[in-house]
């Protein structure tokens, strides 16, 4: 048997398409629709609108770090994170590469807590949040010519693996 419980708008659900979901330290439940994020306690919804404690435009990827933060990543290329508990919004400034289109495609976290921003088929590059800065310069690596990342992951023995347009990469920051 398997039990599921159902909440939809008439509960307090924004919409009905849910992007992503993360939990914070404390159990709440941030709820990611693109126009706005939604926080449920297990009983109500607050909604967190762009504008207001947010910055401004859609809401393209939301995580959650070791420290707790709420990063995310709006517009083409804002990045900030979200203190869940005092819900202050703070803005990381982005260093957009030469070339490279506006809009990020993917945003990770690695095992160190830096946040890493994919454009796809074009290159990444990495959050220093100390200086409240991602730039390329941050990066643990640099891809070979020829590899451009869609998607990256770092397991746990810190091997980074980099789903690439020429096929599979395998980083070994040890060796």
């Amino acid at each position: 048997i398997y039990l599921f419980q159902h909440l939809g708008t008439k509960d307090g659900l924004y919409e009905t398409t849910v992007h992503s979901i993360q939990q914070d330290a404390k159990g709440f439940l941030w709820l990611n629709f693109r126009t706005l994020i939604q926080r449920y306690d297990g009983h109500r919804f607050v909604n967190f609108l762009p504008g207001n404690v947010l910055p401004e435009g859609n809401i393209r990827a939301m995580l959650i770090d070791k420290k707790n933060r709420l990063w995310l990543l709006s517009g083409d290329a804002l990045l900030g994170y979200l203190d869940p508990n005092s819900l202050k919004y703070q803005p990381v400034k982005v260093n957009i590469p030469k070339g490279f289109n506006p809009i990020v495609t993917n945003m990770y976290v690695n095992r160190h807590d830096q946040i890493m921003l994919v454009w796809d088929k074009q290159g990444f590059i990495t959050c220093n949040a100390e200086s409240g800065m991602a730039d390329e310069k941050y990066n643990p690596f640099t891809l070979p010519a020829g590899w451009e990342p869609m998607h990256i992951l770092q397991d746990e023995e810190y091997n980074y693996w980099i789903g690439a347009t020429g096929g599979l990469v395998k980083y070994n920051s040890a060796k």
